[in-house]
C-alpha cells in the first residue's frame, strides 16, 4: 500500500510545481522544497486529516497549497485516494525518501537540460553540419582547429560562464558564446 501512496504523492508534488510555475514564474518554489511539505502531501494521501493545532505558518501554506491542487489531480488521474490512516507514522520517512528522490532527480537532470538548451543556443548541430559541407576538402588538422574555434570554444565559454555565475561579463568571450549568453540571460537571472 505504501508505494502507490508514495507513487501519487511524488506525481502530485510534481503536478503542483509545474501548475504553479506556469501560472506565476515567480512562484517561491524554495519555500516547498523541503522534506516537510513531502511529508504533508504523504499524509494527505493516507486519508489521514492532519490537525491544525499549533502549526507554522509554512505548515498552513502548504496545506492550503495541496488542496487548492488536489482535486484537480484527483480529477486527471482518476484516483480516489486511500484509506490507511496507520501509514501516518512513516509519514516522515517516507516525505524524506520523496524529497531525496526529488532533489537528486533535478541536480542529475539539470545537466542534461542544460546540455540541450547551450546545444540550441549555440546552433551547434546546425554549425557542425555547416563546417562539415564548407570544409570537405580540408585536412584533418584544419577540420579539428575550425571546430575548437567556432563549436568547443564558445560552448565551453557559455558552460563556464553558468558554472560560475557570470554570465553577464562578456569580455574576452567568442561572439557566439555572447550571442548565446544573450539569448539565455532572461533564463539564467532568474536563478
Amino acid at each position: 500500500m505504501v508505494n502507490p501512496i508514495t507513487t501519487h504523492s511524488y506525481l502530485f508534488i510534481r503536478w503542483v510545481f509545474v501548475h504553479q510555475l506556469s501560472e506565476n514564474p515567480n512562484f517561491p518554489i524554495e519555500d516547498y522544497l523541503h522534506w516537510g511539505f513531502f511529508t504533508e502531501v504523504f499524509l494527505f494521501f493516507t486519508g489521514r486529516v492532519p490537525s491544525n493545532r499549533r502549526i507554522s505558518e509554512a505548515t498552513t501554506a502548504a496545506r492550503d497549497l495541496i488542496r487548492d491542487h488536489l482535486g484537480a489531480y484527483k480529477q486527471v488521474a482518476q484516483f480516489n485516494g486511500f484509506d490507511e490512516r496507520s501509514l501516518g507514522q512513516i509519514a516522515a520517512l517516507e516525505g524524506r525518501a520523496m524529497f531525496t528522490a526529488y532533489m537528486n532527480n533535478i541536480r542529475f537532470r539539470f545537466k542534461q537540460h542544460m546540455d540541450r538548451i547551450i546545444w540550441v543556443a549555440l546552433c551547434i548541430g546546425q554549425r557542425k553540419a555547416a563546417l562539415r559541407r564548407a570544409m570537405k576538402a580540408a585536412t584533418d588538422e584544419q577540420r579539428r582547429r575550425v571546430f575548437q574555434k567556432h563549436v568547443h570554444t564558445p560552448n565551453r565559454q557559455v558552460r563556464e560562464a553558468i558554472r560560475t555565475g557570470k554570465f553577464h561579463q562578456r569580455q574576452g568571450l567568442h561572439p557566439l558564446a555572447v550571442r548565446a549568453l544573450d539569448r539565455l540571460e532572461p533564463i539564467l537571472s532568474k536563478y
